[in-house]
């Protein structure tokens, strides 16, 4: 899409794209601003979609609130260089807007994400890796932060299974991160955990009163936990991100987690034991699962920074833009 004439709009602070197929020009498109009360809004009757719109092929429309970027893939061979000459921080898709930078951050360094769009069978891992299969209660196809999400029900223990890839086990390195939206508090919720043996499993998980608890053991046995102050459990959408570093054969350096884009307080303890290796990855946890709604899970294999996860919290959601194969 080129528009010629400057606009003055205050920006949303989202990333929306094409695949909604809402072409309306009054802010409620795929384009979220308003073209009605401009000089365009007579020469624009709807917005433009990729011809093909799919998974693969459609527009992208990112913005901080102060700038904004347009991207898309470009089919055809004639053009596919552009997406590497156009200024942006992206080689696979063509940029253009007030700033080529806005996007979310570092699509390139994920090692597992799950849409969970899916109305039944296996739940499919973007990356082609670590698809993941539903134990116990969970409820496929409901609304999502995007699209669509699942519901998981800690009274009947669902989870995913997401498997023991090496890629996702393996790294001293992590960055987790998901949408969830709580139906009522049970206590030891899991939003997600490596299932090794026994109690101290690593884990995210919310006590009674909505507070964030992080535990992580490593190959030595040594317990960080963090408890966050903020209470997330208010029926709303919160994104909940976990980066950890250090967490390979070396003891953890570093945990953190922030909610809804901004770091919680760390309560820290220290144990010592028997060694603990890292097993199969829930989304949820078998014991105890997280009792709501979880959409937009993805892992890095690196530490995104502070002012990536702000941006990944202010764009809305980590939509199909974050990352393309």
């Amino acid at each position: 899409m080129f528009i010629s004439q400057k606009v003055t709009k205050t920006l949303p602070s989202t990333t929306t794209n094409s695949l909604s197929g809402n072409t309306n020009i009054n802010g409620t498109g795929w384009l979220p601003i308003d073209f009605t009360s401009s000089t365009l809004g007579s020469s624009i009757p709807s917005l433009p979609i990729d011809p093909k719109n799919n998974s693969f092929y459609y527009y992208t429309f990112l913005s901080n609130g102060t700038n904004f970027e347009l991207d898309c893939i470009l089919e055809s061979k004639t053009y596919k260089d552009k997406m590497t000459q156009d200024g942006g921080n992206r080689s696979d898709r063509y940029e253009v807007g007030s700033s080529l930078v806005v996007g979310l951050p570092q699509g390139d360094k994920i090692v597992a994400f799950w849409q969970l769009e899916e109305a039944s069978g296996i739940f499919v891992d973007q990356t082609g890796v670590n698809n993941g299969t539903a134990v116990g209660g969970v409820t496929y196809g409901q609304t999502g932060k995007i699209g669509k999400s699942i519901r998981l029900s800690e009274s009947t223990h669902g989870y995913i299974n997401c498997g023991t890839n090496s890629i996702l086990i393996g790294c001293d390195k992590y960055t987790i991160s998901a949408w969830f939206k709580y139906v009522e508090s049970h206590g030891n919720n899991q939003l997600w955990t490596f299932n090794a043996v026994g109690i101290d499993d690593p884990r995210i998980m919310f006590n009674y009163d909505g507070k964030i608890v992080l535990q992580l053991n490593n190959v030595n046995y040594r317990s960080f936990s963090q408890t966050s102050p903020v209470n997330v459990i208010d029926g709303n959408w919160h994104l909940i991100t976990t980066v950890i570093t250090g967490w390979g054969q070396n003891d953890i350096d570093n945990a953190k987690v922030y909610a809804d884009g901004q770091a919680q307080d760390v309560v820290s303890t220290v144990k010592t034991g028997s060694p603990k290796a890292r097993g199969l990855f829930y989304i949820g946890g078998g014991d105890y699962s997280v009792h709501g709604y979880v959409d937009e899970f993805i892992v890095w294999n690196v530490n995104l920074t502070p002012a990536e996860i702000s941006t990944l919290y202010a764009g809305g959601t980590p939509t199909r833009a974050l990352y393309t194969k």
